[in-house]
């Protein structure tokens, strides 16, 4: 139900005489008129009601000018009771289609204030027209029909699961035969022979037959991108994964400026780690720069896996689970946004994609951006300082540096300047090397790793032989982190 909208109180009058206010009790059902009955006034505290055929709701009212506004007899009146029916308590029930006003007044007092309140009754919860009839996940599915506001509805589904709104237009209040209309999304999985059905907080209900296609409104797209135009034109919160592959790619174009990615996974318990991924389009870039929100523990550098440590969705359930990517003036035209589980279920895995222009990333790049993946590492040497940036979950920061000549000591040291609260640095050193070791043969080298907590400082050190490494700083927890101040020294052995 709608609800009652508050009317503001009017300013109080001047307290009437003790003796009066007895006097106003003996006479309860009279209608003596007083010279003091303009002080009084009551007043209503919804101005407008929506009631359905048969309901009832009692009206919430106030007395000025009585200590014990309760003793007071009011009088309450309909001005079409074929419409709207109210008893001497001030309960109103809807009893036709049509608008009525209902008035209350003080019995004892006819100079008094009065109060108007405007009821609409609407027929009980019908679909007078349901299109399309026949639809995928992410089709929008309009309804026309009476008593359909969101607010009033008790439950909403279709095909056995929750629908969202997507819009919601009410009946003009003063057009005969007008009817509201409601937009919802249709829900992966819904059942494919299935119907819409709403549930009516006052009891009654409404249906209407569908036939839902297993796929959603952008398949096939789990190899070739679907073309999007525009960043807010992919706003869509009932996506799925086709039973078979857990992959759909989208491409984006006519791009202007910054925005941000949001994926919102809606799989009970069943899902294993999803990703979300973003990268220049396939076939024009021969090593695209490639931001990861989950959890992304491997990339591949100089041909060989480059372990990524990581500590964010190692939980199995992604029930309700929220992604995001910012992305910051990507440099070209369009990008492909790629977003997968892995080892899907054999039911169509739901999940949502919104994406939003602006900027809306928590820090901007530092001097250093783009060097989020190892063929874009920036060199350094003996006794760089930098401040860095992390960006949450899109963000690495890679260095390359070398040893020369003979072995050198070596100290990484990184502390979060303005940590609001505990951030999770990391450090890992992998040399630079296109053979792997014996022990992981398909595997870029990973020499070192440490990781800490807090505002403090942490630092990674030991001895190198002449050659080429990496450092890769990021956020173990994927949080993001402003004016981190990375140092790297090096000292030659004698």
């Amino acid at each position: 139900m709608r609800p009652e909208v508050v009317v503001p109180r009017r300013p109080s009058a001047a307290r009437v005489p003790g003796a009066l206010v007895a006097l106003a009790l003996l006479l309860v059902g009279c209608s003596l008129p007083t010279d003091e009955s303009t002080d009084l006034e009551v007043t209503l505290f919804a101005d407008e009601l929506l009631l359905v055929v048969g309901e009832r709701r009692q009206l919430s009212f106030d007395v000025i000018g009585f200590d014990e506004p309760s003793a007071v007899a009011l009088t309450f009146s309909s001005s079409d009771p074929a419409v709207v029916r109210v008893d001497d308590g001030g309960v109103v029930l809807g009893v036709g289609r049509g608008v009525a006003e209902v008035e209350v007044m003080l019995s004892a007092f006819e100079g008094a204030g009065r109060d108007v309140v405007t009821v609409q009754v609407i027929d009980q919860i019908a679909f007078e027209q349901v299109f399309p009839e026949h639809v995928r996940f992410g089709d929008l599915i309009t309804v026309v029909g009476s008593a359909l506001d969101p607010a009033s509805l008790s439950a909403l589904s279709v095909g056995g699961w929750p629908a969202l709104v997507h819009s919601f237009v009410p009946a003009a209040f003063t057009v005969p035969g007008s009817m509201d209309t409601l937009r919802v999304w249709t829900p992966a999985p819904a059942a494919e022979s299935g119907s819409l059905v709403a549930l009516h907080t006052s009891g009654g209900s409404a249906n209407w037959p569908l036939t839902v296609d297993q796929r959603d409104m952008f398949e096939p797209n789990n190899v070739a991108p679907r073309a999007v135009s525009g960043p807010t034109n992919l706003t869509n919160p009932q996506l799925s994964f086709d039973p078979d592959d857990g992959y759909d790619w989208y491409r984006l174009h006519d791009l202007d400026g910054s925005f941000t990615i949001e994926v919102q996974l809606r799989l009970p318990v069943e899902l294993v780690l999803g990703t979300v991924t973003l990268s220049a389009p396939r076939g024009t870039v021969d090593e695209a720069p490639m931001w990861s929100v989950a959890p992304a523990e491997q990339i591949r550098c100089r041909g060989l896996e480059a372990f990524h440590p990581r500590a964010f969705f190692q939980d199995y359930d992604a029930t309700e689970q929220l992604l995001w990517i910012p992305v910051m003036d990507p440099g070209f035209d369009s990008v492909d946004v790629s977003v997968e589980v892995y080892t899907p279920p054999a039911d169509p895995v739901p999940y949502s994609i919104t994406i939003r222009e602006g900027y809306v990333t928590p820090y901007p790049p530092d001097d250093f951006e783009p060097n989020n993946h190892c063929g874009q590492a920036y060199e350094v040497t003996d006794g760089f300082t930098g401040l860095l940036s992390i960006d949450g979950p899109a963000d690495d920061d890679w260095f390359r540096f070398t040893v020369p000549d003979v072995e050198h000591d070596f100290l990484a040291r990184a502390q979060c300047l303005r940590c609001e609260e505990d951030r999770f640095i990391n450090i890992s050193l992998f040399r630079d090397t296109n053979v792997g070791t014996p022990e992981a043969p398909d595997a870029l080298p990973l020499l070192d790793d440490v990781w800490g907590g807090g505002n403090g400082q942490i630092q990674l050190t030991g001895r190198l032989p002449p050659g080429d490494y990496f450092f890769l700083v990021h956020n173990y927890f994927l949080q993001p982190l402003e004016e981190l101040r990375f140092e790297v020294l090096l000292s030659p052995i004698p």
